[in-house]
């Protein structure tokens, strides 16, 4: 038998075996192709001005390897010889579902990251870049997606929605917590009080930068470099503090407090040197602006007053504080400036001799 004719028998004995390993060379042809053409393309990319081209290619990365497959199945279809009801169901329904899923996969990303650039660059555009909002508009594009291929495949979309309806309730009870920190997610987002990149501190105690909201948990980055994940339910009835609501430079109290035979003009010149000089000197500090002191309690041992410093971020408080506490004892020992231990006077009566005298 002549090469030919062997070619024809498997054409027409064995369509499914010659359209499986047209596939699979299509498969690797695909991956190969990647490897070369999708640098090539994102260095390309690189040189323009725009970020659209970057975005285009990052969408079509592993589109390509699953388009040649498709195309191989494609013409397997057409140069096979399979029997009618076979033929036509490919012809018809399988090849047209797989050239909209593949289009529904990269117009999802391609869509995604278009609008999550726009809101990064538009100044005007003060939406939240979250994962969250990305995934909506992905679980959207692939809705749609799937609607097409049911319409292909001739599927009514009435019985699907009527079970939807009728089963709605005890999925929305059965997912009770997950879509209560969804609706959360949203709130938090469309509310635009916590964004990504705030330093935020919980009435529970936790605080770090939000790293993230995702459609199910809020993640902090904290300052031990740790990862707390927050459900956004509980984040959206928390008592939230924003370091960045309007400004990131703040202002860090610090109270300390000073013997009862102090110079209080003194301390308060000296307390202000101090915390001048720290603010110039350790990175975080606002050099410019001039500290504010103010006395506030007679305490039992000591007068109390509180000192403010400012500092260019959330990030820098704690390195600001523990300089500034570190150089204000210096010099206090320097200039002779006590801060007293706590004290307590305690009268005692004399009960053996007034039960004497009774």
């Amino acid at each position: 038998m002549s090469i030919k004719e062997l070619f024809e028998y498997m054409r027409t004995e064995l369509p499914f075996t010659l359209s499986i390993a047209l596939i699979v060379i299509a498969y690797f042809a695909g991956r190969l192709l990647e490897r070369v053409i999708i640098p090539w393309l994102q260095k390309l990319a690189h040189k323009s001005r725009t970020n659209f081209d970057d975005i285009l290619v990052k969408s079509l990365r592993h589109k390509l390897t699953w388009l040649l497959v498709i195309l191989s199945f494609h013409l397997s279809v057409h140069f096979f010889h399979f029997d009618n009801e076979t033929e036509s169901i490919l012809r018809h329904q399988l090849l047209p579902s797989f050239y909209i899923a593949i289009l529904t996969l990269f117009l999802q990303g391609l869509i995604a990251e278009l609008v999550q650039n726009t809101i990064r660059s538009v100044p005007g555009l003060q939406l939240p870049s979250t994962s969250l909002f990305s995934n909506l508009i992905r679980i959207i594009v692939i809705c749609i997606g799937a609607t097409f291929i049911l319409d292909v495949w001739e599927v009514s979309l009435a019985p699907i929605l009527t079970a939807l309806g009728v089963g709605g309730l005890a999925v929305a009870l059965a997912l009770q917590d997950t879509l209560a920190n969804f609706f959360a997610g949203v709130q938090i987002i469309v509310s635009k009080k916590v964004r990504p990149g705030d330093y935020v501190v919980l009435d529970s105690g936790q605080e770090g930068f939000v790293q993230d909201i995702s459609w199910r948990n809020t993640a902090l980055l904290s300052p031990q470099n740790n990862y707390i994940i927050i459900p956004n339910s509980k984040l959206g009835s928390a008592i939230v503090t924003n370091f960045n609501s309007n400004t990131p430079e703040l202002l860090m109290p610090v109270t300390v407090g000073v013997s009862y035979d102090s110079d209080l003009e003194f301390v308060e010149k000296v307390t202000k040197e101090v915390a001048k000089e720290v603010m110039s000197t350790v990175e975080g500090g606002d050099p410019s602006y001039e500290p504010f002191m103010n006395f506030h309690t007679f305490n039992n041992s000591s007068i109390d007053f509180t000192i403010r410093l400012k500092c260019l971020g959330p990030q820098y408080r704690l390195k600001l504080v523990h300089a500034f506490i570190k150089a204000l004892h210096k010099r206090y020992g320097e200039v002779g400036i006590n801060i007293p231990f706590p004290i307590r006077t305690v009268y005692m009566r004399n009960l053996s001799n007034t039960d004497n005298k009774a």
